[in-house]
């Protein structure tokens, strides 16, 4: 179940819309080409690109909610894993309040955000492309407000787009559409009582 491409769908889908295709432990926006299938690469592709990862926060080991995971480059799977529980929650949390702001998101607000837990912001911005990163997640939320969501991912995420809407379009949206993004249910990890 866990490979099936319908299963990767509504995981990848929903994680590109709550953290707008960000992997939130380096805060970069994932490349397109990571959801590229293995088997359809050419062999300068399955050396070049990485591929994605779908990430069980602790706590949610066991789950196979879409809500529950997070989505990231494969090769930052392991650094995730390495930091202990509670940093983890400071991370996801830390992020889905920057999500859920209705403010622009700069330095102030990521430093108001993880005031006590200033190891993250820091941690971001030693990436020699933080402020390009910053500048497109702004863009990113103001493009989907503007044009919606399954606009934003013909246009910036077109393999995603194509691989998991295209195929399993109809199921993944109605699941998307009812999964809190859209004004849904709260399924975000502070309601489940991860604080």
């Amino acid at each position: 179940m866990w490979y099936a491409e319908d299963v990767k769908g509504y995981n990848i889908i929903t994680a590109m819309g709550k953290f707008n295709g960000f992997n939130i432990l380096n805060f970069r926006p994932l490349e397109d080409s990571i959801f590229k299938k293995y088997d359809e690469r050419t062999e300068d592709e399955k050396r070049d690109l990485g591929l994605f990862a779908r990430h069980h926060p602790s706590g949610l080991k066991e789950s196979y909610l879409p809500w529950d995971q997070l989505l990231i480059d494969r090769d930052f799977h392991f650094s995730f894993e390495a930091l202990d529980e509670d940093e983890q929650w400071v991370i996801i949390l830390g992020f889905e309040e920057l999500m859920n702001s209705e403010k622009f998101i700069d330095r102030d607000l990521i430093e108001q955000v993880f005031e006590d837990n200033p190891w993250v912001y820091e941690n971001w911005y030693a990436q020699e492309d933080f402020e390009d990163n910053l500048k497109t997640l702004n863009h990113y939320r103001w493009y989907i407000e503007k044009h919606g969501f399954e606009q934003w991912l013909k246009d910036f995420y077109p393999t995603v787009h194509e691989r998991f809407l295209g195929q399993y379009g109809l199921e993944v949206w109605e699941l998307f559409q009812y999964s809190g993004f859209l004004g849904g249910f709260d399924f975000s990890y502070e309601s489940k009582g991860f604080k």
